[in-house]
């Protein structure tokens, strides 16, 4: 059972990294502190399931919801913070993280309430397999792979 834990581990560890290399990027590209990056991140996946939903090609609505949230994105930056891009030094920082973290809480309220049933989980077909009498869950090593993967990408 310590291995089995110790898998899952790495895997919740592997994904905290990504979330960390996001928060680096998006701080050192902005200088702010952006609190709400997760729940854009769902407004894309929730556009690109509803217009795939709708019978548009799975690429082309993955491809116009990343171009209408990055929209979205830009018109919060040029209203919601541009006052904190104003602002210089700690107060910037301070600034960003208030705004950010309001209107993290602001859409993930109005996002459960408009979409309370919406769960996105990849389903592996494969529920786990053993080796050498240890349970490994095929979507724990499913998103030890992609995470790998997007962390070796990003450090080249």
């Amino acid at each position: 059972m310590f291995v089995e834990i110790l898998i899952d581990g790495l895997t919740f560890g592997l994904m905290l990294s990504l979330l960390g290399v996001g928060i680096t990027l998006i701080f050192g590209l902005g200088e702010i502190l952006n609190m709400a990056h997760g729940e854009f991140v769902i407004i894309c996946a929730l556009l690109s399931w509803g217009l795939s939903g709708m019978g548009v090609n799975l690429l082309l609505s993955i491809t116009s919801s990343l171009m209408v949230t990055g929209l979205i994105g830009l018109a919060i930056e040029k209203t919601l913070l541009y006052p904190a891009y104003r602002a210089k030094g700690e107060t910037r920082i301070l600034m960003g993280i208030f705004i950010t973290l309001g209107l993290s809480l602001a859409l993930h309220s109005y996002l459960l309430n408009t979409v309370p049933l919406a769960q996105f989980s990849v389903r592996v077909p494969l529920s786990g397999f053993y080796v050498g009498g240890v349970l490994v869950r095929a979507s724990s090593l499913l998103s030890a792979l992609i995470a790998t993967a997007a962390l070796a990408l990003l450090s080249l």
